[in-house]
């Protein structure tokens, strides 16, 4: 682990009023699949609802994909909505194992992040 977290003092600092407006917001996230295979090109899925159940919908969804423990990541991949709280991007991963998968949801100037974990099997 490389112990590099880029403006970590800012983020700590505003942790309290993230958690609070997390705590208000109470969206619920639902990622797809979590297995993958190796070379293969699949949709990484990621169902979002608000705290009334309702789909979070015209939002502005990334996904960063890293491998924990490691510097090695995916180009950050910009998802399309498919239906009412549904996101979708294609991804094609070329090693297997364990990825982190950080979903960045933007909507009305308000950004909440999802995280979830996928595997790549070898074939």
């Amino acid at each position: 682990f490389d112990g590099a977290i880029e403006h970590s003092y800012e983020k700590g600092m505003a942790y309290p009023q993230t958690w609070a407006k997390l705590k208000e917001l109470n969206w619920q996230s639902q990622p797809g699949k979590h297995q993958f295979r190796i070379g293969e090109e699949a949709l990484l899925e990621l169902w979002i609802r608000d705290k009334e159940n309702n789909p979070v919908h015209d939002a502005s969804v990334q996904f960063e994909v890293n491998r924990p423990a490691s510097q090695e990541a995916m180009p950050t991949q910009k998802a399309k909505e498919m239906e009412p709280g549904h996101y979708v991007t294609p991804i094609q991963v070329r090693r297997f194992g364990h990825w982190q998968v950080k979903a960045v949801v933007i909507q009305d100037q308000v950004e909440v992040e999802h995280e979830f974990r996928i595997y790549v099997n070898k074939g």
